[in-house]
């Protein structure tokens, strides 16, 4: 297990605000920040017959949107004395995420994020690595109102 946090950044306020958790850690404990945006192309996209896949951009536009919304996310922050390494992989959130920290000493992702029904109180991501994974996760809550 090395000194690195994972953290799930898809752009939601949550997933921020789980950046920043896991920044205060990190910086308390000497370790380091990798900062993680899964992306796929649209269900229907993968559904032959659905819908012309000439309908949908190709698959780099997708990866460059995650590529600057991970970005984003992370120059919000400003200046922290923390390293942090960006990585921008194709697939699902859960499983990128699960793979990514498999060697970490721990995962961090926001309670809610862009995806699944507005009610949940835990996202579809965050209860999905809660259950599988090898290292401790913390599921940073989201802010009501």
């Amino acid at each position: 297990m090395d000194n690195t946090i994972v953290v799930g950044v898809d752009g939601s306020p949550t997933s921020v605000k789980a950046l920043r958790w896991a920044i205060r850690i990190a910086g308390a404990a000497g370790m380091r920040i990798v900062a993680v945006n899964a992306w796929g192309l649209p269900v229907t996209a993968a559904i032959p017959g659905a819908i012309d896949p000439a309908a949908f951009p190709p698959a780099e536009v997708y990866e460059d949107s995650a590529r600057r919304v991970l970005e984003d996310a992370v120059a919000s922050l400003g200046d922290v004395d923390v390293e942090i390494t960006q990585q921008v992989v194709p697939g699902n959130a859960a499983h990128v995420l699960l793979d990514q920290s498999a060697d970490a000493a721990m995962l961090v992702v926001g309670s809610r994020g862009h995806g699944g029904v507005a009610g949940l109180l835990l996202g579809s991501v965050s209860h999905a690595v809660v259950g599988k994974s090898k290292v401790p996760v913390t599921v940073v809550p989201h802010d009501e109102g």
